[in-house]
Order: structure tokens, then C-alpha cells, then sequence
């Protein structure tokens, strides 16, 4: 029971990591193409690394 209960806490933990990483990563650094986050997708950013 414990084991799960590790698992758990660790996939949660993991899954709001890729969930930060997602809102600050955009289409056009994947191809390459840099550009400056417009303020709706910064304020998100900022909102999600609070904690």
C-alpha cells in the first residue's frame, strides 16, 4: 500500500512538472523560431511558478 501511495504522490508531482514546463514551452521554439511570450501567455507563466 505504500508503494502505491509513493507512486502516486510521485506521478502527481511529475505531472504538474510537465504542466509548468508545457505553459512556458510555444510552437515556434519547438520549430526554432523565438519570439516573446505576449502577456496573456507570460501571466500564465508567472501564475504557474508561484507556489
Amino acid at each position: 500500500m505504500a508503494a502505491l501511495r509513493a507512486t502516486l504522490i510521485a506521478n502527481a508531482f511529475l505531472e504538474r512538472r510537465v504542466e509548468l514546463l508545457l505553459v512556458g514551452q510555444s510552437a515556434g521554439y519547438a520549430r526554432g523560431r523565438l519570439k516573446k511570450p505576449g502577456p496573456k501567455r507570460a501571466d500564465a507563466w508567472e501564475e504557474a511558478t508561484k507556489e
